[in-house]
């Protein structure tokens, strides 16, 4: 679940995945919803002798602008490509961190 960034309005989720330090890619813009539910798959490749580290920034859209720091920074999760891999259906739930105000 997304904390509501917007005190009337669900958040418009949007997940940015990052490894390498690099933007890998973006994911569609989930409209009024605490629970996106983001259908865009990011293809990697996988090394099984490496840890392979992705970072994925979650944002609030309210702007149709590409520039993202028009949109609200809800927070990130870290995780390895091997934990995504591992898990069942490979779908991973973490809580966000680095939330502003927390």
């Amino acid at each position: 679940d997304l904390a509501d960034a917007q005190s009337l309005l669900p958040s418009d989720g949007e997940s940015r995945a990052r490894g390498h330090c690099f933007k890998y890619g973006r994911t569609e813009v989930i409209e009024n919803t605490l629970n996106p539910d983001f259908v865009r798959k990011f293809v990697l490749d996988y090394f099984f002798e490496e840890k392979q580290n992705l970072r994925f920034d979650v944002y609030s859209v309210d702007s149709r602008s590409t520039n993202i720091s028009k949109n609200v920074f809800l927070g990130q999760i870290f995780v390895t490509l091997g934990e995504i891999i591992g898990s069942a259906g490979s779908r991973v739930e973490r809580l966000l961190t680095g939330v502003p105000g927390k």
